[in-house]
């Protein structure tokens, strides 16, 4: 992790400018091809939910803007990012789940599942305090939507990105699912989520 030298970046007038925002906060709603990431995922045997926060955690990592955090005045950016997620617990009623990523995908679903696993009857909606090397990452998998809106706490440290997708569904002969991208418009541009975009359809088709 290094802190930004706000004096020499390029991006300090934009960054004072939506830090002064009340909701600095934009969304980009976008389809991501599956057509040949699903079938890979099946024929392997992997949990497509993981197999899928792997890959977005992937181009996460890939893309700076989204490895950058808001501090009190400072700006800090993150050598590793990783996700916190929802899951669904035994009570009906999801949680949050926090893993550490790991580039090795095996090494991920495996510490994934197990965290998953132990975690199945607790109901927490928090994160650890402090933490702020993570992505916000969430699933609904019952709509293929069209556009998302997060409620937002409001703190003005809050800079994590929130990513959505939704029900996966046929176009075409295409397999396509909606994805969303929230971000801190101080620290992330809309050419940042359309190299984030490329980077996660790129990993997707490999």
């Amino acid at each position: 992790m290094k802190t930004i030298d706000l004096s020499l970046w390029n991006r300090r007038k934009h960054y004072e400018l939506f830090k002064t925002y009340r909701q600095p906060f934009f969304n980009v709603c976008f389809d991501l091809d599956l057509t040949r990431f699903l079938p890979a995922v099946k024929a392997a045997g992997r949990p497509f939910f993981l197999a899928f926060v792997h890959a977005v955690m992937k181009a996460a990592n890939r893309t700076e803007a989204l490895r950058l955090r808001i501090r009190g005045e400072a700006v800090v950016l993150h050598d590793v990012v990783s996700p916190s997620f929802t899951m669904m617990t035994d009570e009906g009623v999801f949680r949050f789940l926090t893993v550490s990523y790991d580039d090795d995908l095996e090494s991920f679903l495996k510490q994934a599942a197990d965290t998953v696993e132990a975690a199945k009857k607790d109901v927490s909606v928090s994160d650890e305090p402090g933490k702020d090397d993570l992505v916000f990452l969430t699933s609904m998998p019952w709509i293929s939507f069209t556009s998302v809106e997060h409620a937002m706490p409001g703190h003005p440290d809050d800079s994590f990105p929130r990513l959505t997708w939704g029900k996966y569904h046929e176009v075409s002969g295409r397999i396509l699912i909606p994805f969303s991208v929230a971000a801190h418009h101080a620290l992330v541009d809309g050419a940042d989520v359309g190299a984030f975009a490329a980077t996660l359809q790129a990993l997707l088709n490999d």
